[in-house]
């Protein structure tokens, strides 16, 4: 099936063009259906292509989707134009750039490609039941279905260009989907914030894809992988700080737009205002997983530059911190979980800074799971307490929805990382992989390492904070004024069930020793895993404490640490500083952009035209009382003096005699006078 792996982008793209044009003459349950089935034939499509590769002796090296139309053509024709004596065009000159539009599988697309497709898929499901009655049912799925092309274009792409296209794709409908509700500011701010974040990401990743062309000579993977190993680099591109350092740190500011890293992280928690189904998939199988893939796709040029590798674990370290103590200060249960996914983010380009890309991919796999688990339990929330998202105005759930409160328990303990859920053995692997790190200094990734272990203790904690507030708190306003059980239909419990269960066994599939790109991490010796489950407990122990048994001491607590609480709720001034910079001083250049347009353009486009309407009105008025008036009062004229002459002619000889003798005589006066006055002039003037 890998021939036909082609296909595998084309259903939800057929879905979204379907949905797109005709979806509001359906009703509900065929537009549902539909986007459902698009994903669930990518699914399909994805597995038996896996299954064929995983099956045969390709030992991780990549496989080409196809040769011929539709897998692979070329796309744009490159390379330096051949033109001929007389100056026509002619093919392009062998040998030059030249695009094709292909794609490839290998073990990392595969793993990719299953975790899109089925967390994906059941994120459709549950959206189902979540978007009932909106008026823009149609509208939501159609850019959902948008949103899975352009994701899995970019996991299958076998070269820069093509991922680019996915890459730009997903920024697009993450836009179309946070700012889905654009009649509200909120919604539409939050868009536009993620628009500009992205943007500025993406300037540092085309220059990085140009750096890499121009020293590789190719955009294609393949090839830059084959270069890398041979060795075959120009010396310019060695040295500590040299051009392929450049590239990656390029490449990686692409990474930290779309995977939110310090100091792009900030549009990530705003992409809240989005509906939540949207929020699942952008936090756990889209479009934030796609800067931690790019790094494991090209971890060859990472590895050639160890001193931008350096610079991406303490970006990653740092944003793991300070998301973790952000997500702490959090009320709105969106928020919490906005802020944890940055966290883990976090932990993951940590581990791809310390080289261990395989187990970064692992943690991208079983952070899908259960964090899809948690957004959506949260949304099964929202919706039966009519849109409250504020966990101090929740509380009492657990028995009033106990499927829910089942399963998100399950998901926190997994993100905590409690043995033997999935998330235990892939944080577990992250921080082994860092500990054994051959890419930093020792010094370097033990502090790395124990900040990871604050980050787990960290997770722990506001996890449990959160089950705790929403299910087992008591007192809140909901509880008290409604007591029964709310209803949750099977659309959102049965994916919630599916998710909790991979939560789970998830991690029994260790791929980051199937794909076996960078340091590959054994589970050898038990220091690690204690110590990492010491930290969980201690963070489970600390957040039921204080909000469970003694909810009072957390109050207290919180009310003492008021600024420092304060600080941790606006991540410690990054998310106002974006406001400044960078995110703030494009939208200022932009409004001062649209105010120039308006004020200066406009202005003196409008007053061009106004004086252009003058002159016509003011050429109209020459032209009809001049123009017009010289050429009808030479006419008149003509006809009255036509007239004159018509009346003289009247044929008879006696009037004809006597215009001819009036005629004769002005003639003889007129000589006659001019005659006498010469004579005259000469008497009396004394001519000679």
């Amino acid at each position: 099936m890998i021939g036909f792996a082609w296909l595998i982008p084309l259903f939800p793209l057929a879905g979204a063009i379907v949905l797109g044009t005709l979806g509001r003459r359906f009703g509900e349950r065929a537009v549902g259906a539909i986007a459902i089935a698009a994903v669930a034939g990518s699914l399909i499509v994805s597995a038996l292509a896996v299954a064929e590769y995983a099956g045969s002796q390709h030992h991780g090296a990549a496989v080409a989707v196809g040769d011929g139309f539709p897998a692979s053509f070329e796309w744009i024709p490159g390379g330096a134009a051949r033109t001929s004596a007389d100056g026509i065009a002619s093919a392009p000159v062998a040998g030059g750039l030249s695009i094709r539009w292909s794609y490839s599988v290998d073990a990392l697309t595969c793993v990719m490609l299953l975790v899109v497709t089925g967390v994906g898929l059941l994120i459709h499901v549950f959206a189902t039941a979540y978007m009932r009655g909106d008026p823009g049912f149609a509208r939501f799925f159609a850019y959902l279905n948008l949103f899975m092309f352009s994701m899995l274009v970019l996991v299958m792409a076998a070269n820069f260009p093509v991922l680019f296209v996915g890459w730009e794709g997903v920024g697009l409908c993450s836009y179309l989907l946070i700012g889905f509700w654009y009649e509200r500011d909120a919604a539409s701010d939050a868009a536009k914030k993620a628009f500009v974040a992205n943007r500025i990401g993406d300037a540092g990743f085309l220059l990085g894809i140009f750096g890499a062309f121009a020293v590789f000579g190719s955009m294609d993977f393949e090839t830059i992988a084959r270069v890398i190993g041979t060795g075959d680099i120009v010396p310019d591109a060695l040295g500590e700080w040299g051009v392929l350092s450049v590239i990656v740190l390029g490449l990686f500011v692409g990474v930290a737009g779309k995977s939110a890293q310090i100091p792009l992280f900030v549009w990530l928690p705003d992409a809240m205002q989005g509906p939540t189904p949207v929020s699942a998939l952008i936090h756990a199988a889209t479009m934030v997983t796609a800067g931690i893939y790019l790094m494991a796709r090209v971890h060859g040029v990472l590895l050639a530059a160890p001193s931008a590798m350096l610079v991406i674990a303490c970006v990653g370290a740092v944003t793991a911190l300070v998301a973790g103590l952000a997500a702490t200060a959090q009320d709105d249960i969106k928020k919490v979980l906005a802020y944890s996914t940055v966290s883990q983010l976090g932990l993951m380009a940590l581990a791809c800074g310390a080289g261990a890309f395989g187990t970064a991919i692992f943690h991208v796999m079983t952070h899908a799971f259960f964090k899809a688990l948690l957004f959506l339990g949260a949304g099964a929330i929202i919706i039966a307490l009519h849109h409250e998202q504020s966990l101090s105005r929740m509380g009492g759930l657990a028995r009033r929805m106990p499927v829910v409160c089942a399963t998100m328990c399950i998901g926190a303990l997994a993100i905590a990382g409690v043995p033997p859920t999935s998330g235990f053995f892939s944080k577990d692997a992250m921080l082994i992989g860092v500990l054994e790190s051959t890419v930093l200094p020792l010094p370097l990734r033990t502090a790395l390492f124990f900040v990871g272990l604050v980050v787990a203790a960290l997770t722990a904690y506001y996890t449990t904070r959160m089950i705790g507030m929403a299910f087992f708190a008591r007192g809140s306003d909901h509880d008290e004024a409604h007591g029964g059980k709310l209803s949750v239909p099977a659309t959102m419990t049965v994916p919630l069930v599916v998710l909790a269960v991979l939560s789970v066994f998830g991690g029994l599939f260790d791929v980051g020793h199937w794909l076996a790109i960078g340091t590959v991490v054994t589970h050898a010796g038990w220091m690690v895993p204690a110590l990492a489950t010491v930290a969980a407990v201690s963070g489970i122990g600390l957040g039921w404490w204080l909000t469970v048994v003694r909810p009072g001491a957390g109050r207290a607590i919180s009310l003492r640490l008021g600024p420092v609480r304060e600080a941790a709720a606006g991540a410690f001034g990054f998310d106002a500083a974006a406001g400044v910079v960078p995110v703030g001083a494009t939208l200022s250049l932009a409004r001062a952009a649209m105010l120039a347009d308006v004020e200066v353009v406009d202005r003196a486009v409008n007053s061009t035209a106004a004086g252009t309407v003058s002159g016509a009105g003011g050429s109209n008025w020459t032209d009809a009382n001049v123009v017009d008036g010289i050429v009808r009062g030479t006419g008149e004229a003509t006809v009255s003096g036509s007239l004159v002459f018509r009346a003289m002619q009247s044929g008879r000889f006696a009037g004809t005699s006597l215009v001819l003798a009036m005629a004769v005589a002005a003639i003889v006066v007129a000589f006659g006078w001019n005659a006498a006055v010469a004579a005259f002039g000469h008497w009396f003037g004394g001519g000679q």
